[in-house]
């Protein structure tokens, strides 16, 4: 069949073709008055006054007559020029051409045969169609704009604008893709979280910590032997992986962060900690994925090698870390720390030469708490510091006892944690304290760990020159754990070492380790500091550290720790 659908205007030229298959006589500005002619209605006459007309012509060149549909506007004329042969053709070339056009009218009805068809409805209200149509480009152009606007939110939403990666949507999105087309096999999510990069930030400015996340998203980016397929940048010093499970994947990226953070320029040594989760079910929920693998490095420390994969036993000690971490505050006003006080002894004659603080905690939930269930945890969670102080202060509360009865009072030490001693106001608060009881302060000794000065001693060791030059002794607790050396004890700032109870390890029968004793009790003697040897339960062991030099030691031989209360009246 031949169909045409042209626009014209009021003197018949064509404006635009919709749908043209009679040929050249339908283009644009031609002149269409000559089918106008053939109409026996005379409808070049009519027309200005009819709303729609029906008629049948003789387009020229034809032999069989076609219908012809007028359609008038105020300024157009839209004519449907056909030569239907059977009525299901009629119907589906107009079909086709209101699809074309978007157009609709209602109750349009064509002479077919003895009877009439129905027509879907032409747009009654396109009285431009020009102007209309500009509109829609206008229109179109708008909501294209939203489009490009929509998806560059979406695009910040999904990736982190500080290293580029997927931000914590995109990457659970991420999972989520992966694992369909891993059909639910196995996939592994990792978290790996750059430890003290918020240290970074305090100590080193908020520069220096972008720096590192940048760079170590570069070495991600990079990493080729994990077989990674996605990562993000999931919250400060996190980060988040996404590969397909291999035996031993999350130790090889251990290792591989760990080389990387150990070679930064950085002077504070950096500690990675890594947490794994296996993603095994088809619909398994990409935010549950991470929050697992979250939760496992919460777990991950030296003991592991820092690497920890989610297990069920997880989630119960994440309840017990809530119900430690969101009662510090309130267990300090209610008194439910306690200083407890392990004496140190003059091995040659057991009298007692000092004391070592350590804090206990009568949980009312959870009961009697030793340190090593709650301390890592507050120091992983910046909660340690007031726990610290209380210590200072219970220290300073203790001396004040034994002045009030008339004893002498003997040196004790309270441990410091790491991240205190970047704490601006440690050394003006250990003052305040003191000073407000009349103390002397030769008889109060701050304690830290080596680690804690090994991993960043170019910034440690001014801090503890500034509590030496107030007055207090500084000790260095657990050496020989970290990464010290005999060269470093020149530098340290320091009064007293006290050797880690790892030494005593054999009864002190290893030659090996007698001779290092032996050279460290030499070189503290030569640079004027005291050596206090740790875990001493042993006769056997306390006469040889006696005869290799080391007379002052703390142990099971001599005392176990116990409440204050306990000591106070020794003499």
């Amino acid at each position: 069949m031949k169909l045409a659908a042209v626009l014209c205007d009021q003197a018949w030229k064509v404006v635009r073709v919709f749908e043209n298959s009679y040929g050249a006589r339908f283009a644009e500005g031609s002149d269409v008055a000559e089918l106008a002619d053939a109409a026996p209605t005379q409808l070049d006459r009519d027309v200005a006054r009819a709303r729609q007309r029906v008629a049948t012509v003789r387009v020229p060149g034809d032999d069989v007559p076609s219908t012809l549909l007028i359609r008038d506007y105020p300024k157009h004329h839209l004519l449907v020029v056909m030569q239907p042969r059977e009525a299901e053709d009629f119907t589906q070339a107009f079909h086709k051409l209101i699809d074309a056009t978007a157009w609709a009218d209602r109750n349009v009805r064509l002479p077919f045969g003895d009877g009439y068809t129905d027509i879907q409805r032409l747009n009654n209200k396109l009285l431009n169609t020009e102007r209309a149509l500009v509109k829609r480009g206008k229109r179109m152009e708008r909501l294209l704009a939203q489009v490009r606007e929509a998806n560059s939110a979406i695009d910040l939403l999904e990736h982190d604008p500080l290293t580029t990666l997927l931000g914590v949507r995109g990457f659970c999105r991420r999972v989520e893709l992966e694992n369909a087309r891993a059909h639910g096999g196995a996939l592994d999510v990792m978290v790996v979280c750059i430890g003290d990069l918020a240290l970074v930030n305090e100590v080193y400015g908020q520069q220096t910590a972008d720096d590192l996340e940048r760079q170590f998203a570069l070495f991600l980016i990079g990493l080729d032997d994990i077989g990674a397929v996605a990562l993000g940048h999931l919250d400060l010093s996190v980060f988040g992986i996404v590969a397909h499970a291999t035996p031993g994947l999350e130790e090889r990226a251990s290792r591989e962060v760990k080389e990387f953070l150990e070679e930064y320029p950085l002077s504070m040594k950096l500690q990675p900690r890594v947490g794994a989760c296996a993603v095994d079910a088809a619909d398994e929920p990409g935010q549950r994925a991470v929050d697992r693998a979250r939760l496992a490095m919460t777990r991950a420390n030296e003991r592991n090698g820092w690497v920890s994969r989610y297990e069920e036993s997880v989630r119960a000690q994440l309840v017990m870390e809530h119900q430690v971490c969101d009662r510090v505050g309130l267990a300090l006003d209610q008194g439910e720390f306690a200083m407890y006080l392990q004496p140190k002894v003059d091995m040659r004659n057991g009298h007692i030469v000092g004391a070592e603080a350590l804090v206990r905690w009568n949980h009312p939930e959870l009961g009697f708490l030793a340190p090593g269930r709650f301390i890592p945890l507050l120091e992983e969670r910046g909660l340690i510091y007031d726990v610290d102080l209380f210590m200072w202060r219970e220290m300073c509360r203790y001396q004040v006892e034994r002045r009030r009865r008339g004893l002498p009072l003997y040196p004790i030490s309270v441990n410091f944690a790491r991240g205190d001693l970047y704490h601006k106001g440690l050394a003006d608060g250990l003052c305040e304290a003191v000073d407000s009881h009349g103390l002397d302060h030769g008889c109060m000794h701050v304690e830290v760990i080596e680690r804690a000065y090994t991993r960043d001693s170019a910034s440690i060791a001014p801090v503890l020159a500034d509590i030496r030059s107030r007055g207090f002794k500084v000790e260095i607790d657990d050496f020989g754990t970290g990464e010290s050396s005999l060269g470093m004890l020149a530098d340290i700032q320091a009064d007293i070492l006290k050797l880690d109870r790892s030494f005593l390890k054999s009864g002190l029968l290893d030659t090996n380790r007698v001779e290092v004793i032996k050279a460290v009790v030499q070189l503290a003697r030569a640079l004027k500091m005291g050596v206090i040897a740790e875990g001493v339960e042993t006769e056997q062991q306390r006469d040889a550290l006696v005869e290799l030099g080391c007379c002052e030691a703390q142990g099971y031989l001599f005392y176990r720790p116990a409440p204050w209360q306990d000591f106070v009246g020794l003499g």
